[in-house]
């Protein structure tokens, strides 16, 4: 049987694998248990529940010197054995309970294999454990809502709001499967969330997420005079677009 050991709850950042942090934790276990000479994590990868943000345990096989245990302590005599010193060890199971913390992918830097994919001028938004890309509503192409701009992760009502608001083409990604993932929708939420095969994996899905780019507002591109004033057409699959 495995015990419980005593160390508080060991905080990592939301990451796509665990391993990165083992040593982290082998370190906690060195500071809650006296005598450690070996710690074998018994772990084997790419279990998804080591994506998700939340409180977790992970098991553990502790191998310690005789000594530190104590008298007052039951164990197995088949787990006593010598370290390569000729010591009495004693291999014992714990639990160490561990916390995976939220990333804010959206606002990581450029050069960080855990940024947000989304394309312009399609924007970023942090949700527990996850990220989607959004399409910017509004004529002059929208900004992000002020309640997004503290970093807090959204929740699914944010999601449904977004589904429920009314909006034209220019505020929908491109409706059309070659040219966007989720076509003619207002996000990636709900699409890219367990995506698989021609959508890829949700960060590809979320890259493969294309906005309309108006042409007449910051990042446009247009022809008029500078002594003219652009006004883009109704929807952008006139042609031309202003």
């Amino acid at each position: 049987l495995c015990s419980s050991a005593s160390a508080p709850f060991i905080l990592v950042h939301c990451i796509h694998v665990l391993i990165s942090q083992l040593p982290q934790i082998v370190q906690k276990v060195n500071e809650a248990l006296e005598g450690v000479v070996d710690v074998e994590v018994n772990w084997e990868g790419g279990e998804p529940m080591h994506r998700r943000v939340g409180e977790h345990r992970v098991e553990m096989d502790v191998t310690r010197l005789l000594s530190a245990v104590g008298d007052d302590r039951v164990y197995d005599l088949d787990k006593v054995g010598k370290d390569e010193q000729g010591k009495d060890v004693i291999t014992q199971c714990f639990i160490f309970p561990f916390q995976i913390l939220d990333t804010d992918e959206c606002k990581l830097p450029t050069s960080h294999a855990m940024r947000h994919r989304c394309a312009a001028p399609a924007f970023c938004v942090n949700t527990v454990g996850s990220y989607e890309c959004v399409c910017p509503a509004g004529r002059g192409g929208g900004q992000q809502p002020p309640m997004l701009l503290s970093g807090n992760a959204v929740d699914d009502k944010y999601f449904d709001d977004l589904s429920a608001q009314k909006r034209d083409a220019w505020s929908l990604s491109l409706n059309s499967a070659s040219e966007s993932s989720c076509p003619g929708s207002p996000s990636t939420r709900f699409c890219c969330q367990n995506a698989t095969g021609a959508l890829g994996s949700g960060d590809d899905c979320r890259a493969a997420f294309q906005c309309p780019t108006d042409p007449c507002g910051p990042g446009g591109s247009n022809d008029c005079a500078s002594s003219a004033r652009c006004v883009r057409s109704d929807s952008p699959l006139d042609k031309p677009t202003y």
